[in-house]
């Protein structure tokens, strides 16, 4: 849970606007379907606004479904 946290610190301190509740969710959740950290901290660095990060978490997660 604490690389979750530091995830989302990333998008906190690189996004004009993050939803933290709705971003400590989407990582859970994808942690919990078998991402690794290393590749949520990489779509984190890569994201280059909200809507991006949070539309790529949600397509990652309709995968896993």
């Amino acid at each position: 849970m604490k690389s979750l946290f530091y995830i989302r610190g990333i998008l906190r301190n690189r996004l004009t606007y993050c939803n933290q509740v709705m971003a400590i969710n989407l990582l859970e959740r994808a942690c919990l379907g078998g991402a690794s950290e290393q590749s949520l901290k990489e779509l984190a660095l890569e994201a280059k606004n909200w809507t991006q990060w949070r539309e790529a978490m949600e397509e990652y997660l309709e995968g896993c479904e």
